[in-house]
């Protein structure tokens, strides 16, 4: 090899003794120059590292009594966490317990460890890095109010001042457990999420584990890696008020005496093909009034729409107990067909019509009442497909877009989901007796198209690229 020329080694000389400029550490932070600063992340090196104090080993909250009083907290103050209390809280999820193994707090199968915490604050958006006790900055800025867009408008996401987003890599897992790798993905979130949850009672903190969300939204916004999958997203925040004690939530009634302690309408969609429309902006409608929702399908977990979209269903349809609720309403598509002949869903819409509990059933799904032989003699909206099968079974097809005959409530079409959405909302709660019923109604119907262009746009927000 020739030896180098004198002056390119006078020239290496010079740039290996120039210090790299901009670089600084300021109470355990460093941070990249000012100029070179961007909103996105960069492949190679974070907008900011934030290094995190030792986590503490010794609370003063036991096990059982976090156990006890851990509760979904959904509502927040503006008061911020301090990255003492983040970094404890991902400490509690992620963190290492075994420097020599890298051992971890919560499980993972064959020591894979495919899971990663994703922190969002006010700031900006920061990943957990187990291994060095730091956060990681890739995104400057808030995203609370996209993120709860994405979590179809909850509100507990856009108030909370940190969102722990738990993303997984199902392909880390694939490798060694093939067909069984999503399972032990999703096994795995669970673990991390309950440690979260119980260490956010320890700190004095609220949260709650947020499953329903638009996932394709939630990864573009959270800027996460294509093999990135969003799990979980759990709201953190200093409670707006105190939450109650296990005793006094079991002193709370409400008119149907639910398991849940709050008015409650189950959901109930198919497990694959439902419309996504209908579902979405009928649970809106109803939350909106401060009513509970649930999903509940043939499966737990992820399900699929018609479009693609999925969603997570909180609860088997087996499980289901018609007193827990004050409304059972049954969402279309093409996928309602799987319930046709479905003895259970059979059950539940006889046993609710017996103890006069609202039903409510949209575009093909008034099929399902039908079905069970609860229609004959009343009005009902459904979809003109279903016409001549409705009126054999004895129900009166109306033609019209929404009909509350008694306890049960239909609509014809998925434009229909919003207004569908209300009816039910305000025969589970009723409009305040000061509130004049037919200026209400004209008040509904001039709002009407300007709420659903709202929704419209909310969800080619959310859907389209």
């Amino acid at each position: 090899m020739k030896s180098l020329k004198p002056f390119a080694v006078f020239f290496i000389i010079i740039l290996t003794a120039l210090p790299l400029p901009g670089f600084a550490q300021v109470s355990g932070e460093f941070s990249l120059p000012q100029n070179t600063r961007r909103n996105v992340r960069s492949r190679s090196l974070p907008l900011k590292v934030v290094q995190l104090t030792e986590p503490n080993l010794a609370g003063n909250v036991s096990l059982e009594k976090a156990l006890a009083e851990r509760r979904s907290v959904r509502e927040f103050n503006e008061k911020k966490l301090s990255y003492k209390q983040i970094g404890q809280l991902a400490w509690a999820g992620q963190g290492i317990t075994d420097t020599n193994r890298g051992f971890r707090t919560a499980p993972s199968a064959g020591a894979v460890y495919p899971l990663t915490l994703y922190i969002a604050t006010d700031e900006g958006i920061f990943t957990y890095n187990p291994q060095e006790h730091t956060l990681q900055q890739f995104v400057q800025g808030g995203i609370s109010n996209q993120l709860a867009k994405a979590a179809f408008s909850q509100n507990a996401v856009a108030d909370a001042p940190c969102n722990i987003i738990i993303a997984g890599s199902v392909r880390k897992l694939v490798m060694k457990y093939q067909n069984a790798a999503r399972r032990y993905m999703f096994l795995e979130a669970g673990h991390v999420a309950q440690n979260i949850l119980l260490e956010s009672v320890s700190l004095d903190l609220g949260a709650v584990p947020i499953g329903v969300f638009n996932l394709d939204a939630a990864r573009r916004i959270c800027r996460m890696q294509r093999d990135m999958e969003p799990l979980y997203i759990i709201p953190v925040g200093y409670p707006a008020e105190k939450s109650a004690t296990p005793k006094q939530e079991a002193k709370r009634t409400s008119p149907g005496g639910n398991a849940f302690g709050l008015k409650t309408v189950v959901l109930i969609v198919a497990s694959k093909n439902f419309n996504e429309m209908e579902l979405l902006q009928t649970q809106k409608a109803i939350a909106d009034t401060g009513i509970n929702t649930l999903i509940a399908s043939s499966k737990t977990g992820v399900i699929m729409g018609m479009s693609g979209r999925r969603t997570h269903a909180d609860m088997s349809i087996d499980k289901i107990n018609v007193d827990d609720f004050e409304a059972i309403v049954f969402i279309g598509g093409p996928g309602a067909q799987e319930y046709f002949f479905n003895p259970t869903v059979e059950r539940i819409i006889k046993q609710a019509d017996e103890k006069n509990i609202i039903i409510g059933a949209i575009s093909i799904a008034p099929a399902l009442l039908a079905r069970a032989g609860i229609l004959n003699g009343h009005n009902v909206a459904a979809a003109p497909s279903q016409k001549s099968f409705l009126e054999t079974a004895g129900a009166k097809f109306t033609g019209s877009f929404i009909e509350k005959d008694g306890n049960i409530i239909t609509a014809a079409r998925s434009q229909d989901a919003v207004s569908f959405g209300k009816t039910i909302a305000n025969a589970v709660k009723p409009p305040s007796p000061n509130t004049n019923p037919l200026m209400q109604y004209r008040q509904q119907q001039i709002n009407q198209q300007q709420q659903m262009n709202q929704q419209n746009q909310m969800y080619q927000q959310l859907f389209n690229p």
